[in-house]
């Protein structure tokens, strides 16, 4: 029966978007698709929050992939087996994490697993991006980027999972794309700051801002999608 009743609504929505498309040229209906996106998340609080950190991330994303290669070569003074070694101790931990998604999101709520995660992953990655300083070698770092890869995984699945729960059928397809496109112009403006600041301030300065960024934004989510939980759960009562 559900699928009775939603075929005639994907043929709907693809008829309208090669309307849309025969009216503005491919050029246009992106736009017009990624603009209808944008005002969707606009209209869902707990949305917003979440592509706002998504998008905050990306840039991070972005800084990171650019300078952690300089930080490599000037830090711990290595080349790419560290490269190769840390890039393979972070996927470890995300395997690991992966694998105990389920189990820990039985015992904690997606916002706080979200804002928690985040958090998580500011504070170790001061520690990665500052421990050369105090205990030299490629040792503790791989440690460091093991544990890490933990909160990392259950905050990109966390993210995915509080849209889909937060974004109707029909609108599903729209946010996930304007997430993408917000997405990757923000990783770009990411490399490009890494490119500007890098040599200017110095690799560790600005992976540590980004480090303290990430940190801060796993808070300011903990604390608004908790508020909106805990007043939705008012509200049902």
């Amino acid at each position: 029966m559900a699928a009775i009743v939603a075929a005639p609504c994907r043929r709907l929505e693809r008829e309208t978007g090669s309307a849309l498309v025969a009216r503005t040229g491919p050029r246009g209906a992106f736009w017009d698709e990624w603009r209808d996106g944008l005002r969707v998340v606009r209209r869902e609080v707990p949305v917003a929050v979440v592509f706002g950190i998504v998008a905050g991330a990306s840039v991070g994303e972005g800084l990171f992939a650019v300078l952690l290669v300089v930080w490599i070569a000037r830090v711990p003074d290595g080349g790419a087996a560290e490269y190769g070694w840390l890039m393979s101790a972070q996927a470890v931990g995300g395997l690991i994490g992966g694998a105990r998604t389920a189990a820990v999101a039985r015992v904690v709520s997606l916002p706080w697993l979200l804002g928690l995660s985040g958090i998580a992953i500011g504070l170790i990655d001061l520690l990665i991006f500052n421990d050369p300083t105090v205990f030299p070698g490629i040792f503790p770092g791989l440690i460091l980027f093991v544990v890490v890869g933990l909160p990392v995984s259950w905050f990109f699945t966390t993210q995915t999972t509080l849209l889909q729960q937060g974004v109707s059928d029909i609108d599903r397809g729209r946010v996930f794309g304007a997430l993408a496109t917000t997405g990757a112009l923000m990783t770009f403006l990411g490399t490009f700051l890494a490119g500007l600041l890098g040599n200017r301030i110095g690799a560790v300065a600005v992976l540590s801002v980004h480090a303290a960024g990430n940190a801060a934004a796993g808070l300011a989510a903990l604390q608004r999608l908790a508020a909106l939980s805990i007043q939705n759960a008012t509200a049902e009562v």
